[in-house]
């Protein structure tokens, strides 16, 4: 949690709505290529600049991300919050024991559970987070992981929350980085605590969306309260022994600003994969801070709001409305409300109109991630889905492809035995390639003797009709 109230400045919700399987098409590259015209998308969608990138192959997934060589999970995660970014927001909650069932309180007033979980490593015991983890992927969930890390070596006060403030800090923190002192010393015993927990994780194949040193321009906590150079010292130092040391190749590394991003705070971008931030002020869809995220780190990735809630005694602060989201294009990847009573001040109303709303991903919309994005099992609490008839998929020399109903037609290109919006992006990338232009029989979705961007369309408008 952090102690920024910056002032809300964005502009209200709009009025027409589209659904989201149009909008995935339109924002993962097609409309470009297509027109929007073409495609008879409405003016308000057209006109509303998606900030979305398509979704990266496995290939480029791997040279996004900072471990040289990410798990099956982790790769599989990262495409699949690229392929919802711009289209529709995860939901998401901190959860933790202090009195209020935050999932509980949400499933009894909307009928939903959040899509994302968030834990921390803040307890004495840290397999709590980490046993949290794995029973929400068992669940088909995605869970978030930040660490209020008190002082190192620092045994007052004894809550570890109130350690990892700044007004807690006993020590000269300086010497956490001063090799042969005391506090280095628990520094990197700390660090390899946590990273056996995270170890834990990546032995059962759960990826985490990892973010240490939460809001660490802030300066209220001990991380930041040093400065700008001590703090990216912290980050490359831990990136450097979780991933090159402990080989911790299921974390996507989340950069966790403030309310009031600094560029002067940003680490080598060689060590984080995505980036966010979070406030306690009230708006509508936090367009202010969206693009404040942007202006240091462009919109090529997912935009993360890691943090937001209701304060006690507020009239304002609770999850981005989806109404306004797509109105003033701050395109969220996804939102974490904060625990207790930070969910509980939330009106039950607004609550409700979130998590039902068709732009907000729950729990229950969330995909065998690891099968449809990086095949394999894990994700989505279930078994992948069956690999499809041999007999029925062909090579197509740059590319495969297979015919899911036995009708001479190959609409299936990832192979999961499934015709997705997945498949339309993939049939858009070769549509003019030697393997479809040679072979037109099998990809003639509109019966007119060729293959054109016109059966890009249909095959669109089939599994929008499916």
């Amino acid at each position: 949690m952090n102690d920024d109230r910056t002032p809300a400045t964005d502009s209200g919700t709009g009025d027409e709505q589209t659904s989201w399987s149009r909008r995935r098409f339109l924002n993962t590259g097609l409309a470009t290529g297509l027109g929007a015209a073409a495609l008879g998308a409405c003016s308000t969608v057209a006109a509303q600049d998606a900030t979305t990138t398509s979704v990266p192959s496995v290939e480029e997934a791997v040279t996004h991300l900072s471990h040289p060589d990410p798990s099956e999970e982790t790769i599989a995660l990262y495409r699949y919050l690229h392929d919802e970014w711009g289209e529709r927001v995860l939901s998401g909650q901190q959860y933790e024991p202090w009195g209020v069932d935050e999932m509980d309180h949400i499933e009894s007033v909307t009928g939903q559970r959040p899509a994302v979980q968030g834990a921390d490593f803040i307890h004495d015991d840290k397999s709590q987070a980490t046993d949290q983890a794995l029973e929400w992927w068992d669940q088909g969930g995605i869970t978030s992981i930040m660490w209020h890390w008190g002082v190192p070596g620092q045994e007052t006060p004894e809550d570890e929350y109130d350690q990892s403030r700044n007004t807690g800090v006993q020590i000269d923190l300086q010497q956490i980085l001063q090799e042969g002192t005391e506090p280095n010393q628990e520094f990197w015993a700390e660090l390899a605590e946590v990273a056996d927990e995270l170890e834990t994780l990546r032995d059962a194949g759960v990826p985490i969306i990892w973010r240490p040193f939460h809001e660490f321009e802030g300066q209220w906590f001990w991380w930041g309260v040093e400065g700008a150079d001590f703090f990216v010292e912290l980050w490359e130092t831990m990136h450097e022994y979780y991933v090159h040391e402990r080989d911790l190749d299921n974390l996507i590394w989340l950069l966790p600003h403030t309310g009031n991003p600094n560029p002067n705070w940003v680490p080598d971008e060689s060590t984080f994969d995505l980036w966010g931030g979070d406030t306690y002020s009230g708006g509508t869809s936090y367009q202010w801070l969206y693009d404040d995220v942007v202006s240091i780190h462009g919109e090529d990735r997912p935009i993360i709001m890691h943090e937001i809630g209701r304060d006690d005694g507020a009239t304002d602060g609770q999850p981005p409305d989806p109404d306004a989201v797509p109105q003033d294009g701050a395109w969220w990847s996804m939102w974490i409300n904060w625990h207790t009573s930070w969910l509980t001040n939330i009106e039950d109303s607004y609550l409700d109109h979130v998590y039902n709303h068709e732009l907000t991903v729950t729990l229950e919309d969330v995909p065998d991630i690891v099968a449809e994005y990086g095949g394999g099992g894990g994700g989505g609490g279930g078994d992948p889905d069956p690999d499809p008839d041999p007999e029925s998929c062909r090579d197509f020399g740059e590319f495969s492809a297979c015919d899911t109903n036995d009708d001479g037609l190959y609409r299936d290109f990832n192979g999961d035995d499934d015709v997705t919006t997945s498949d339309v992006v993939e049939f858009f990338e070769h549509v003019d390639s030697d393997g479809i232009q040679h072979n037109v029989e099998y990809f003639d979705y509109t019966d007119s003797g060729e293959v054109t961007t016109s059966d890009v369309v249909e095959l669109f408008q089939y599994v929008s009709s499916s």
